[in-house]
């Protein structure tokens, strides 16, 4: 996220950026500390927005509801996770097990082909193109970061994502909101989106034709920008 352009074009407008590390090798995953890591950063100041892309919109409720003015912004998100592919439905069942980080591991020192189609079959996509050629160098960087993330970090965040369910406290969020989607995203179906707009109910439903990874784009600068100026 260092150097995502969106990070970038916020701090070229003037905003100060605050982004919790929640794949920070030192620490174990725990919302209650990312929640506080935040409001620390914050001090005294409240948030003028508060965004969450893809998991990060797992947490972003929790730490919306002390900020009842700062705008809300979902990206690629929902109010539980309810994956669209039946691999990752797997790695989801699989982690439950202590075996997992044995598998884990395994799945992680095959050839970077096998390891690639295992990913391209669990974060589906469906495009061609540019937009094909867009989701090979993602992958590519996805699949370094995570050959760097101790296996067992992995399965932190996969038992959260397991037992998420937020859709009791976003019923009681009032926050202006922003939900971008995708009628595309094979990985977090759009019956999923429609829950979190559901939910919300001062929020503004944008759906993309883009896939999961990117769902948000430069071309949505635009319109972000004009609901934070709101």
């Amino acid at each position: 996220m260092k150097f995502h352009f969106w990070k970038l074009h916020l701090e070229k407008i003037g905003y100060e950026v605050i982004i919790p590390d929640l794949f920070d090798f030192e620490k174990n995953f725990s919302l209650d500390e990312t929640i506080r890591f935040v409001k620390k950063s914050l001090g005294k100041h409240d948030p003028d927005f508060i965004a969450g892309i893809s998991f990060g919109g797992f947490i972003l409720p929790h730490i919306a509801r002390d900020y009842p003015k700062a705008k809300l912004i979902f990206i690629a998100t929902g109010p539980f996770f309810k994956p669209g592919s039946k691999i990752f439905d797997l790695f989801l069942k699989i982690s439950k097990f202590k075996i997992s980080v044995n598998l884990g591991n395994a799945l992680l020192k095959l050839p970077d082909k096998l390891v690639e189609f295992v990913y391209s079959h669990t974060y589906l996509f469906r495009g061609d193109g540019k937009a094909q050629e867009i989701y090979q160098k993602d992958m590519v960087r996805n699949l370094g970061y995570i050959k760097k993330i101790p296996i067992k970090k992995d399965i932190e965040i996969l038992n959260f994502v397991n037992t998420v369910d937020n859709s009791k406290l976003l019923k009681g969020l009032k926050n202006e909101s922003i939900i971008y989607c995708s009628k595309n995203d094979h990985f977090l179906p759009l019956t999923v989106w429609k829950k979190l707009h559901e939910f919300l109910i001062n929020s503004k439903l944008i759906t993309k034709d883009g896939e999961h990874f990117n769902v948000f784009e430069e071309s949505d600068l635009k319109t972000v920008d004009e609901f934070l100026k709101k």
